[in-house]
């Protein structure tokens, strides 16, 4: 477990380690969505969650990140160290979901959370994943923001997608997210027999036109972020 320390009167809060808070925390609406948020991209960092909510100001959320934090909601994986303390212009805190968290969104929305040792997960994160989930999620956030500014679009998740578009055989798969396909690869004269892959997008969503009520409605996208 963690070790937890009392932080002197007037000193900084360390970025890596949790320290006893002098009060508990009391979790409401907008934190649900800071932890839907974190779990939806599993990396997130604050400028992003700064942007999904406009209406609380950027020291508001960035407060409350340091109290999810703290309290085990959140965690900080080690994997940025060097973006915070070596890069030149200090990158933003990036958050992944901890226990606490994961236990808070199972037990208010029925997510359904596999049980794991998050902060184990967290700490094995590798530079290169780290690096690909952060940008996919920028770029998510980005559509996020735009539909929220335009007000008569709307995000499609992928579960909503699955859940309402998809044929009920691609429901039932285990990866309904990934689709099979036989390629052949041809080298000099050769040509070699078919091999069937699997090809997952980074990301599948879709936008609903919320002002039009006949013709296209909605668009899809599959996201390969690279």
């Amino acid at each position: 477990m963690m070790k937890m320390e009392k932080l002197p009167q007037g000193k900084r809060r360390p970025r890596f380690q949790r320290v006893a808070l002098p009060t508990g925390i009391q979790l409401v609406a907008r934190d649900y969505e800071i932890l839907e948020a974190v779990y939806r991209h599993r990396l997130i960092s604050t400028k992003h969650l700064i942007a999904l909510l406009p209406e609380s100001s950027p020291q508001t959320t960035t407060r409350r990140l340091q109290q999810l934090f703290h309290h085990r909601f959140l965690d900080r994986p080690r994997v940025q160290v060097g973006d915070l303390y070596l890069v030149r212009g200090s990158a933003p805190m990036a958050y992944a979901l901890d226990r606490k968290g994961a236990e808070a969104l199972s037990e208010s929305f029925r997510i359904p959370l596999p049980e794991l040792n998050w902060r184990a997960k967290n700490r094995a994160l590798k530079r290169v994943f780290y690096e690909h989930t952060l940008f996919t999620a920028s770029v998510m956030v980005n559509f996020e923001v735009a539909c929220m500014r335009r007000g008569n679009v709307e995000m499609m998740e992928f579960p909503e997608i699955l859940a309402t578009r998809a044929p009920a055989a691609t429901r039932e798969l285990k990866r309904p997210q990934t689709w099979r396909a036989r390629v052949t690869s041809q080298e000099s004269s050769d040509i070699t027999s078919p091999m069937e892959l699997g090809i997952t997008p980074d990301r599948i969503f879709g936008v609903r036109f919320l002002e039009k009520s006949a013709g296209r409605t909605t668009a899809f996208f599959f996201l390969e972020a690279d």
